[in-house]
């Protein structure tokens, strides 16, 4: 599953970079912009009706007390079918429907209260399922896109006690598998005509 969602990943960069495109947009995740965590986004329209988009979250978070940290970098890939088509060199907007990947790694451990054992888990996750969304064009430039991804999570990790300095790993690897929504966003970007359109 692992590689599979890193095929997938790869086949949506080589379609933003060797398929002619009308327009592309740049887009940056508001909600986790002011939270503190970098999620920047790429769409490149392929036909008047689909795009393939991507996006990079990085979680850059480490504190020094009680080796606490919440870092985590995700890559995800997306198809997108719009029910309204591009006109000219516009990207499109509207109501749409598409199919995700994503991949990351992760490390993540924060303090219990009340005194009870604190672990930290570090490993890497999958998912892949169906999206959906609402872009709104505010003008030939701007737009705004809200995103909803619902499927399946499979994560794997070691586990270690978060006070431990030795940082000695407690059993083998973990699983959780996890259905429902994993993915959400709520993007503002800018469209601009790459020139890559062969006449």
């Amino acid at each position: 599953m692992k590689s599979t969602a890193r095929i997938f990943l790869l086949i949506i960069m080589a379609l933003g970079a060797f398929i002619p495109a009308s327009a592309q947009m740049v887009k940056i995740n508001a909600p986790a912009a002011l939270a503190g965590c970098p999620n920047f986004g790429y769409e490149h329209q392929l036909t008047p009706r689909l795009s393939a988009a991507g996006d990079l979250l990085w979680l850059p978070y480490k504190w020094g007390h009680d080796h606490e940290v919440f870092r985590s970098l995700q890559l995800a890939g997306e198809l997108r079918y719009y029910f309204d088509e591009a006109s000219g060199e516009r990207l499109a907007a509207g109501w749409y429907l598409g199919a995700y990947a994503m991949y990351g790694d992760f490390n993540i451990g924060l303090k219990r209260d009340g005194g009870d054992p604190s672990y930290r888990r570090q490993g890497w996750g999958v998912s892949a399922g169906v999206s959906g969304g609402w872009k709104h064009r505010f003008n030939s430039h701007w737009q705004m896109d809200i995103n909803l991804g619902v499927g399946y999570a499979h994560l794997q990790y070691h586990k270690y006690r978060l006070d431990d300095p030795q940082a000695l790993r407690i059993g083998t690897w973990h699983t959780r598998p996890w259905v429902g929504p994993v993915r959400f966003s709520i993007s503002f970007g800018y469209v601009f005509d790459c020139g890559c359109v062969k006449e």
